[in-house]
């Protein structure tokens, strides 16, 4: 359930390193929450049909990466993207179904099986846009996880759940488990580069 990488939802976990990445955002500051001008969007969907973006990166993370000039142009101070978060995409989803926190969503890698690489490729993605002066905002679901793939279900569905809604199981908050899953990644997100995220 920790696993900071996966080779899709239902795929082996894989080992990275995240103090690899050279990070090259060093002048970032945030901007003032009364200058966000925040775009939301879905990686997939915001470049997968974008013919001004190299094909092998439409719809990855590093499509959004190449359209980073874009969107200063349209005044964007803050990007807010969809969950990122490993989910059971079978070809597409929104992500609100999460499998596994900790992993980005490997279906938005150039190559899903890289694992490291696949990860960088989200910091990539983070850095190009704070070095244009944009914010980067992560839509976090921990209120429920996906029904298939579910590998907390697979470690204890007592302690971490609660009941099901109509998206998926719904995690138990209130118990000390998992409150300590939101705190731990959201610290991991964060801790990658203390200005990663807004």
């Amino acid at each position: 359930p920790y696993a900071r990488y996966n080779r899709y939802s239902n795929g082996n976990s894989v080992v990275v390193d995240q103090a690899t990445y050279a990070w090259g955002d060093g002048a970032w500051q945030r901007p003032r929450w009364s200058y966000y001008a925040i775009y939301e969007m879905h990686i997939k969907d915001f470049t997968s049909a974008d013919t001004t973006v190299t094909a092998a990166n439409r719809g990855k993370y590093l499509g959004v990466k190449e359209k980073i000039a874009y969107l200063k142009n349209l005044g964007v101070t803050a990007i807010e993207l969809m969950p990122v978060s490993e989910f059971p995409d079978v070809g597409y989803g929104w992500g609100y179904n999460t499998s596994l926190y900790f992993a980005p969503e490997s279906g938005y890698a150039v190559n899903p099986y890289s694992g490291q690489e696949g990860v960088d490729q989200l910091k990539a993605l983070i850095d190009e846009a704070h070095k244009n002066g944009i914010a980067v905002v992560l839509d976090m679901v921990f209120n429920h996880t996906a029904n298939n793939d579910n590998w907390l279900w697979s470690v204890d569905n007592v302690a971490y759940f609660d009941g099901s809604t109509p998206w998926g199981n719904r995690l138990n908050t209130a118990h000390p488990i998992v409150k300590r899953l939101g705190k731990d990644c959201i610290e991991m997100f964060m801790r990658q580069d203390r200005k990663s995220v807004v």
